[in-house]
C-alpha cells in the first residue's frame, strides 16, 4: 500500500507540474499568437481588397500594355541605332560638301530621284554632279543648263534615278 501511495504522489507531481508548466506557456504565448492572428486576418483582408481594385483597375491588362510598349521602343531604338543604307549613301555624297546645300530631295517607288538644292559656286555644282555619275549607284542623271548658267549662288536641280543594288552572284 506505502508503494501505492509513492506511485500516486509521484504521478500526482509530474501531473501538477506538467499542467503548470502548460498554463504558464498559454498565458505566455497567447499574446504573441493572438496579435499573429489578427495581422494575418488583416493581411488576408488587404490581399483581397487589392486583388479587387487590381481587377477593377485592369492593372494587369496596363502591365502587358506596358511591357509590349517597352518592347515597340526598344525595337525602335534598335531600328534608331543601325545606320540605315541610305544614311550611308548621304555620308559618302555630302560629306566634305560644304559649299553644296541640300534643300529638298524626292524618290519615288521605281528609285527616280529629284534633288533641288545650292551650290555657292559652279565649280562645287559640277564637282558635285560628277561625283553622283561616277557612284555607279545612279543612271540617267540630267541636269538642265540653267544650273550652270551662274557662276555663283546658284539654286540647282538634279534629277535622275537610284540604281538597285544587285544581289551578289553564288
Amino acid at each position: 500500500m506505502v508503494k501505492r501511495e509513492e506511485w500516486r504522489r509521484v504521478i500526482r507531481f509530474f501531473a501538477s507540474a506538467l499542467c503548470a508548466i502548460l498554463i504558464v506557456g498559454i498565458v505566455l504565448l497567447f499574446p504573441s499568437y493572438l496579435t499573429l492572428f489578427l495581422q494575418k486576418r488583416d493581411l488576408e483582408r488587404a490581399l483581397s481588397l487589392e486583388e479587387g481594385a487590381s481587377a477593377r483597375l485592369r492593372i494587369a491588362e496596363a502591365v502587358v500594355e506596358s511591357r509590349a510598349f517597352q518592347y515597340r521602343l526598344e525595337t525602335i531604338k534598335a531600328l534608331r541605332d543601325t545606320p540605315s543604307p541610305f544614311s550611308s549613301l548621304w555620308s559618302m555624297f555630302f560629306s566634305g560638301q560644304g559649299a553644296i546645300v541640300v534643300q529638298h530631295l524626292t524618290v519615288e517607288k521605281g528609285g527616280e530621284f529629284s534633288l533641288n538644292g545650292f551650290a555657292s559656286t559652279r565649280t562645287d555644282l559640277l564637282n558635285f554632279e560628277k561625283r553622283l555619275r561616277e557612284s555607279e549607284m545612279f543612271q540617267d542623271i540630267s541636269s538642265p543648263l540653267s544650273n550652270i548658267v551662274r557662276g555663283t549662288n546658284i539654286n540647282f536641280v538634279i534629277q535622275g534615278k537610284v540604281v538597285s543594288p544587285q544581289p551578289p552572284q553564288p
